[in-house]
Order: structure tokens, then sequence, then C-alpha cells
């Protein structure tokens, strides 16, 4: 899988449309669900990789990425507030330390060799990295406590929370469950199987071994309202 960075999108025209058949997705949003489906893929590889290199000494030494990815949110969102005063304080002029700093950042950035920026473009750019780390974290997320099975499959939590994830924005949903042991997801993650090279498939389960259980605990955590911030990344003035 390493030596096929295009792999998601294979897999993507392989499988696309039958997860969003299996996710209940009208033909009219698939311009918005595919591409979704293709990050949860790049994700879930990204995993699996990283899990495939740890083995090694100068790996197991790197740490884990998404402790680095929730610490360099904190970072991004609090220099994006910060930027967000300075900027609101250029139009009010109520806190003079803050037109003091402003002053002095667009005196720098009007020198900088590659040509002049304004704050207001910087603060975009920042607002983008915030987005998009927003995204990397949420891929990550996973409920509190142990998901019995799930742990032998790196990656396959963040998998199915983000597919559940794009079919909630796209107007469907997957099912599991645990009582008869079965779903949707189930499907969805046997199609992804049959398909993927054979790193993939040795990190998905067989057939006959999903933790449906699981499954159906992370589809109930994808749902729930603070899973889906409508404003993550936004800066107050565009949220206001």
């Amino acid at each position: 899988m390493e030596n096929e960075p295009d792999q998601a999108n294979r897999l993507v025209e392989k499988v696309g449309p039958t997860i969003a058949a299996l996710a209940r997705v009208s033909t009219s949003k698939y311009p918005g669900f595919l591409p979704g489906v293709r990050r949860a893929l790049r994700r879930w590889e990204l995993e699996i990789i990283f899990h495939a290199k740890s083995g090694t000494p100068s790996h197991r030494r790197s740490g884990n990425p998404d402790r680095l990815l929730f610490q360099m949110l904190k970072n991004v969102q609090a220099l994006h507030e910060q930027l967000n005063d300075i900027i609101e304080n250029g139009y009010t002029g109520e806190n003079n330390v803050l037109l003091n700093v402003g002053a002095k950042l667009e005196i720098e950035l009007d020198e900088l060799e590659t040509g002049s920026v304004s704050l207001d473009e910087i603060e975009r750019s920042i607002c983008h990295l915030d987005i998009a780390i927003s995204r990397a974290v949420g891929g990550a997320t996973r409920p509190r406590g142990a998901l019995p099975d799930v742990d032998r499959y790196p990656g396959l939590h963040s998998l199915v929370f983000n597919l559940e994830g794009i079919a909630q924005s796209s107007g469907g949903k997957f099912t599991a469950d645990k009582k008869l042991g079965k779903g949707t997801i189930v499907r969805a993650i046997d199609e992804i199987r049959s398909f993927s090279d054979e790193l993939g498939a040795h990190y998905l389960p067989a057939p006959d071994q999903h933790p449906v259980a699981t499954y159906e605990r992370l589809l109930s955590y994808a749902r729930s309202p603070g899973m889906r911030p409508q404003s993550a990344g936004l800066s107050r003035r565009t949220r206001e």
C-alpha cells in the first residue's frame, strides 16, 4: 500500500457507489460523499502504514501522531484567536497594546522578501490550517473507554467513524446490529477489504470476525452533535 499513492482513489472507483448505496446516499449527493469516502480511506491507509512501521526502533521513538495533532490544534487555535483579536481591534481601536502589535506585524509582513502579505491573508491561511488539523483530529476521534476487538485492527475505528460522519453529512447512515451480528457498515468494510491490497486486507477483519458491537457504538458516537461542529476552524468574524 505504501507504494500505491492512488490506492484510495482506486478503492473509491471500485466500491464507492456500493458504499453509497449501503449508506442510503442518493446519487445527487455523490459529489460530496465520494470525496469524503476517499479522505476516510486515506486516513485509514496512513494509520496502518504507521502501524506497520512502528515495530522499528526509530518509529517507536517518534511518538503518537494523534497526540501531536491535538497539540498542534491547540496551538493553532490559540494563535487564530489572537490574530482575530488583533484584526478586530484594528477596526475598533479599543486596545492600545493590540493596536501596537498589529502595526508592528503589518510593517514586517510588508517587508517580506516573498512579497507583501496582510494580516487578513495570514489569518485566512491559519483558518485553513485550523480546519485541516480539526479534520485530521476528527479522523482520530473515538469514544472513551475500551473498544473490544477493534484495536486488533489499527485505523478501523477511524474508518468506521469517518464513513458514518460523511454519510450523515450526505443525508445517509450506516447500520450495525450487535444482536444479529450484521449491518450495512459490516458489508461496507467487507467491500473495502475485498478490493484492498494484501496489507490493507490484513488490517481489516474477515467477514466472520467483525466486532459489530463496537461498530454500533462508533456509529452512535459519530452521530452525536458534538462530533459534527459547524464552526470548526472558522474565525469569530465568519461565524458572526
